[in-house]
C-alpha cells in the first residue's frame, strides 16, 4: 500500500468503523472503486474477532484449512532434507517447526519455518534461490544464519535457520535479574547485530522479543533475519507488510500504515525493545483494539516516558519485596538521558528518529560512560531540534559558549562577594556575562534560522570577545588563568581541528591556540615544577605546529614541535617513570617526525617514529584495556610504514602496516558500534592496501581499500558537515582509484578520482587557508591525468597535468620548503614533458628540482627514481 492510497482510504476506513456492520457494505460501494473496496474490505476484517488474523492458530494461516489439528500431522514429516519433530512456536507469518537432517550426512538440528499461503510463495521462492547466498553469508555472532529453504509437496514455502536454545530476551533479563546497565549491555548486542544486517543492506521487519534468544552464556541471537526482506514482492513496490505478518505492538507506525519501509522500521522496533527491556512493559498494548484504534494509536499516541511506568523486576518472587524498594532508584536511572533516548527511538516521524542503528547504540554507549547523548527532550521547537541534528558544529560551538557563560556566573559571584575594591571589576564581569547571554538568547538564536555557518561563527566569536575581556582581568588567579588556556584551547579546536568538527578556519584557530600558549607559558613559569603546567604548554605548542604544517608555514611547525620535545623531555628527566609524561613524549617525538617528513628527511623523520613507538609499546604493555593507547602504537607502527614506502621497502612497509591493523581490527572487535573504532579500521585497511599496491598485490589491495571506503562513507553519511569525515572519504577515493588504475583498468579508476577532488574541493570552500587539502586536489588531479592517458586521451590529460601544475605553483608559494609539493611540481613537469609538450624545457626544470631533492634526501626512493627516468628521458631526445 502506497502513501497516496492509505491517505484515500483513511477517511473511508475512520467513517465506516462508526457505522454498524450491516450498514458498512452499501457505504463503501458507493465511495470506493473496485480497487479501493476490496482493500477497504480486507482491513476492515480486523475489526470481526472472530476473524482476526493475530487472534488465528499461525498454522490455519499456512494451510488455509482452519484445522487445529493439522500442524501436530506436520511432526514427523521430513521437508526437504529435515524431518520434523516439535513446533516450537507460531505467529501470523508461519509456524516455526524444530527439525533434524534426515539424510544422514551429519547430525543437525535446525529451526524450521513454514510461511503461510497468500504471501506469493512463488515469488519467494524465486528471490530465495538469487538471494540465498547473500543471506547465508550474514555471519555475524548474535544473528541466526539461514541454512537452506524450498518449498513442500504442498507447495508452501519453507525456510530452514540455525536452531537457537534459550529464553526471549525480556525473559533472560528477567530470570537473570539484571540491572540496567547489564540489559543495556545485552540490548548493545543485538544492535550490533542488526549494525551489521543493515550495512549488508538486509532490513529485519518483525523485531521483537521472541525473535531475539539468548543462550545460556548470555549470547543473543536474532532470528528470521532476512525473512522480510525476501517477502517484498517483485512485481511492484509493496511489502509484505501488507499481509500483516508483523506483530503490531513492536511494528512501526508507517509499517502499520503499509507505506514502504527503511532501517528507521527497525529503529523504531528496537526502541520498543528497549522500553520493554528497561520498564517490564511495552508504550503500547492493542489487546482488545480494532484495527482503527490500532492505526490511530500507532500514528497519533505518544507513548509515555519510560521512568514514569517503570515496572522493572526480577523473576525470583523472594526478591519481589527488594525490587519494589529499588522501583524509585531504577526510575531515576531512566529518568532524563535513557528517557530521551528510548523516545527518540520512537519518534512517529521516521526522519526524527536516530539516523542509524549504530547511531542509537553509540547513544547508549555514550549514557554509559557518562558522557552527553545525542537525544534531548524537545524544548524549543521542532525547527531547534532538527537544525541541532544537522548541525552537529554548532552543537560544539554552544557547548564552549554555555560553559564559558557558566563559568564567567560563578567568577562574578566569586568577585561580588570580595572587599569592595574589586566590586567595580565584578561588575564590570556581570556586564559581559549579561552581554554573552544576551547574544546567546537572541543574537545567536536569530542567526540559527538564518544560516548555519554564520550562526556557528558569531556563537565562537561571542565566545572569544568574553574570553578576551576575562583574561585581561585575570590576574594572578592561577586556577582562572588554567581555565581560559584551557578555553582558548578548545575554542581553537572547533574553529579548525582538521579531522573532526572544526569550523575550517585555520587562522582563527592559530590565534586561539596562540593566547593559549602565552598564558600556558605564563602559568609554567609560575609553577615550574608543575608537571601538569609543562605538558599543556607542550600541548599547545603541537597544536600551534600542526596548524602551521596546514598552512604552509613549516619553519614555525618545526620549532613548535621542537619545543615541544624539548619541555616533556626535560619533564621525563625528572620524572622518568611518570607514565603521562611517557605517552605525552611519545605524541611529540611522533608529531616532529610528521614535521620533518614534509621537509625530506625521512631517515630523521624515521628516527622519530621509532622513538615514539617504543616509548608508547612500553607505557602500553603496564595498561593492557587502554585501548587508545594500544591504538596509538598502531599509528605510529603506520609512520614508520609510511617512513619505509618513501624509502623504497614495501615489504617491510606493509609489515607494520598489518600490524597497525591487527591491532585495529582487535579493537574493533572489543565494540563495533563504536565510531571511533570503525574509523581506525578504515584507515588501517587503506594503509594495508597502500603498501600491497606497491608490492603489485592489487587484488588483495582493492579489497582492503574497498572495505576502507565502505565503513568511511558510512561514517561520512552520519555527518557530511565533519571536515575529517570528508578528508578520509576522499583519501579512500583517491587510493583505490590510483589501485585500479595501476592494476590495467584505467576507465574505471576515473570516477573515483573525480569524487576525491570534489570532496577535498568541499574542505577547501570552508577553509582556504588548508594547503593540505589543496595539495591533495593537485596531488589527485595529476593521478587522474595519468589515468586518463592510459586511456589513451593525451589532450585531456595535458590539462590536468597543466591544472595541477598551476595549482602546485600557487602551493608552493605559500610554502617554499615542502619537500611534497615540490616532488609534486617536478611529476607534472615530468608528465608533460612525457606527452611532448615543451619536452626539454620540462624536463630540465624537473632534473633541477629532483636533483635538489634527492641532495636533501638520498635516502628517499621513489625521487632517485623519478630523477632516473627523468634524464634518460632526456637523453633520448638528444
Amino acid at each position: 500500500m502506497t502513501p497516496d492510497r492509505w491517505q484515500k482510504l483513511k477517511p473511508v476506513l475512520e467513517e465506516a468503523l462508526e457505522m454498524q456492520m450491516d450498514a458498512r457494505a452499501d457505504f463503501l460501494r458507493k465511495v470506493c472503486n473496485d480497487e479501493l473496496l476490496l482493500e477497504a474490505q480486507s482491513l476492515l476484517n480486523f475489526e470481526d474477532k472472530e476473524s482476526d488474523p493475530f487472534d488465528q492458530p499461525a498454522y490455519d494461516i499456512v494451510t488455509g484449512n482452519g484445522n487445529p489439528a493439522a500442524a501436530k500431522s506436520v511432526i514427523g514429516l521430513q521437508i526437504g532434507r529435515y524431518k520434523v519433530i516439535s513446533e516450537l512456536g507460531s505467529g501470523g507469518m508461519g509456524t516455526v517447526f524444530l527439525a533434524e537432517r534426515a539424510d544422514g550426512e551429519f547430525e543437525q538440528k535446525v529451526a524450521l519455518k513454514l510461511i503461510k499461503n497468500g504471501l506469493g510463495s512463488d515469488t519467494i521462492l524465486r528471490r530465495f534461490v538469487s538471494e540465498r547466498q547473500i543471506l547465508a553469508s550474514l555471519n555475524h555472532p548474535n544473528i541466526a544464519h539461514l541454512i537452506d529453504g524450498g518449498t513442500t509437496d504442498d507447495n508452501l514455502s519453507y525456510f530452514v535457520m540455525e536452531y537457537v536454545k534459550g529464553e526471549t530476551i525480556i525473559e533472560f533479563a528477567r530470570s537473570r535479574n539484571l540491572g540496567i546497565e547489564e540489559r543495556l549491555d545485552l540490548f548493545h548486542k543485538v544492535c550490533s547485530a542488526v549494525i551489521y544486517a543493515h550495512q549488508n543492506l538486509v532490513i529485519h521487519r518483525d523485531l521483537k522479543p521472541t525473535n531475539i534468544l539468548v543462550n545460556s552464556e548470555g549470547s543473543p541471537k536474532l532470528l528470521d533475519f532476512g525473512i522480510a526482506k525476501l517477502l517484498k514482492a517483485e512485481n511492484n513496490g509493496d511489502t509484505a507488510t501488507q499481509h500483516f505478518v508483523f506483530t503490531p505492538e513492536y511494528a512501526s507506525p508507517e509499517q502499520i500504515r503499509g507505506e514502504n519501509l527503511t532501517t528507521a522500521t527497525d529503529i523504531y522496533s528496537l526502541g520498543v525493545i528497549l522500553y520493554e527491556l528497561l520498564t517490564g512493559v511495552r508504550p503500547f498494548t492493542f489487546e482488545g483494539k480494532n484495527f482503527g484504534q490500532i492505526i490511530q494509536t500507532a500514528t497519533k499516541t505518544n507513548p509515555v516516558k519510560p521512568s514514569s511506568v517503570s515496572k522493572f523486576e526480577s523473576g525470583d518472587s523472594e526478591t519481589q519485596e527488594h525490587d519494589q524498594k529499588s522501583k524509585i532508584k531504577i526510575q531515576k536511572l531512566l529518568k532524563g538521558d535513557l528517557d530521551n533516548i528510548i523516545l527518540k527511538a520512537l519518534k512517529k516521524e521516521p526522519e526524527r528518529r536516530y539516523l542509524s542503528v549504530e547511531q542509537f547504540s553509540e547513544d547508549l554507549r555514550r549514557y554509559l560512560k557518562g558522557l552527553p547523548v545525542f537525544a534531548r527532550q524537545d524544548t524549543w521547537s521542532y525547527r531547534a531540534e532538527k537544525f541541532t541534528r544537522r548541525n552537529k558544529l554548532v552543537v560544539g560551538a554552544m557547548t564552549v559558549a554555555i560553559i564559558a557563560l557558566i563559568g564567567g556566573i560563578l567568577a562574578t559571584g566569586m568577585q561580588a562577594r570580595r572587599a569592595n575594591v574589586e566590586r567595580d571589576k565584578a561588575e564590570r564581569r556581570f556586564n559581559d556575562v549579561r552581554t554573552l547571554a544576551n547574544s546567546f538568547i537572541f543574537e545567536v538564536n536569530e542567526k540559527i534560522g538564518e544560516s548555519p555557518i554564520k550562526a556557528r561563527e558569531l556563537l565562537v566569536n561571542r565566545a572569544v570577545e568574553y574570553l578576551d575581556k576575562l583574561a585581561a582581568e585575570a590576574g594572578n588567579d592561577l586556577s582562572l588563568q588554567s581555565e581560559l588556556a584551557a578555553a582558548f584551547e578548545k575554542i581553537g579546536d572547533i574553529q579548525a581541528e582538521y579531522f573532526g568538527s572544526g569550523l575550517g578556519d585555520t587562522v582563527g584557530a592559530l590565534e586561539s591556540h596562540k593566547k593559549s600558549l602565552l598564558i600556558r607559558k605564563k602559568l609554567s613559569s609560575y609553577a615550574p615544577d608543575e608537571v601538569h603546567h609543562t605538558l599543556a604548554l607542550a600541548s599547545s605548542h603541537m597544536k600551534i605546529a600542526d596548524l602551521s604544517v596546514t598552512s604552509g608555514k613549516m619553519q614555525a611547525a618545526l620549532e613548535n614541535y621542537d619545543s615541544a620535545v624539548a619541555a616533556i623531555e626535560a619533564e621525563h628527566q625528572k620524572n622518568p617513570n611518570d607514565q603521562n609524561v611517557k605517552r605525552e613524549l611519545a605524541r611529540a617525538y611522533a608529531k616532529l617526525g610528521q614535521g620533518i617528513l614534509r621537509t625530506g628527511s625521512i631517515s630523521k623523520s624515521l628516527e622519530n617514529y621509532e622513538r615514539a613507538a617504543d616509548i608508547l609499546k612500553e607505557v602500553a604493555v603496564a595498561d593492557p584495556t587502554n585501548y587508545k593507547l594500544h591504538h596509538n602504537v598502531g599509528v605510529y607502527e603506520s609512520y614508520i610504514g609510511y617512513a619505509k614506502l618513501e624509502m623504497g621497502e614495501p615489504n617491510e612497509a606493509l609489515n607494520h602496516f598489518l600490524t597497525a591493523f591487527i591491532i585495529d581490527e582487535q579493537i574493533w572487535q572489543t565494540d563495533p558500534t563504536n565510531l571511533e573504532n570503525r574509523r581506525s579500521l578504515s584507515i588501517s585497511h587503506m594503509w594495508a592496501g597502500v603498501a600491497m599496491r606497491h608490492l603489485q598485490r592489487f587484488d588483495e589491495s582493492v579489497n582492503h581499500i574497498q572495505k576502507a571506503l565502505d565503513i568511511q562513507q558510512e561514517l561520512y553519511n552520519l555527518d557530511k558537515a565533519n571536515v575529517g569525515e570528508v578528508n578520509s572519504l576522499a583519501d579512500c577515493n583517491l587510493e583505490l582509484g590510483w589501485t585500479i588504475s595501476e592494476s590495467g583498468k584505467p576507465k574505471e579508476a576515473v570516477k573515483y578520482f573525480e569524487k576525491a577532488i570534489s570532496l577535498y574541493e568541499n574542505i577547501v570552500k570552508t577553509d582556504s587557508n588548508n594547503l593540505s587539502a589543496l595539495r591533495q586536489i593537485s596531488f589527485t588531479r595529476r593521478h587522474l591525468g595519468d589515468t586518463v592517458a592510459k586511456a589513451g586521451n593525451v589532450s585531456l590529460a595535458a590539462q590536468l597535468y597543466e591544472t595541477a601544475l598551476h595549482e602546485t605553483d600557487t602551493i608552493i608559494q605559500n610554502d617554499e620548503k615542502n619537500s611534497e609539493f615540490r616532488h609534486d611540481k617536478a611529476i607534472c613537469l615530468l608528465q608533460l614533458a612525457k606527452l611532448g609538450f615543451n619536452t626539454s624545457g620540462n624536463l630540465n626544470h624537473a632534473i633541477q628540482i629532483l636533483e635538489k631533492l634527492t641532495a636533501e634526501s638520498p635516502e628517499h626512493r621513489q625521487r632517485q627514481t623519478d630523477l632516473v627516468k627523468a634524464k634518460t628521458l632526456l637523453a633520448k631526445l638528444g
